[in-house]
């Protein structure tokens, strides 16, 4: 599990900005067949993390981080949250480069 886990982040932070995540999104759903319950499992669990991050952000806790990973999740059964990742993604970045050469 874990060695698929570093693969997987592998494939992710090796691809192009913008396009990453719906890359991923067709690489895993091209080339592996799931079970009908995965999606909905994955979707769900994914938009529990978040839930739970967005409570963290004003409690104490990693809420950044649980956000990320919620949206990580949904995006491996999702082309609409893969494609909101890459948007969100380029946004940031953006956003950070207009902070840092203020």
């Amino acid at each position: 599990m874990l060695k698929q886990l570093q693969r997987t982040w592998s494939e992710v932070k090796a691809g192009k900005p913008g396009h990453r995540f719906r890359d991923h999104y067709k690489r895993r759903n091209h080339s592996a067949r799931h079970g009908a319950i995965r999606k909905p499992v994955m979707i769900g669990a994914g938009a529990a993390l978040i839930v739970v991050g967005m409570v963290a952000l004003v409690l104490p806790g990693p809420g950044i981080l649980a956000i990320a990973l919620g949206g990580a999740l949904m995006s491996t059964e999702s082309y609409f949250a893969a494609k909101a990742l890459d948007v969100l993604e380029l946004r940031a970045r953006h956003a950070i480069r207009s902070i840092l050469h203020r």
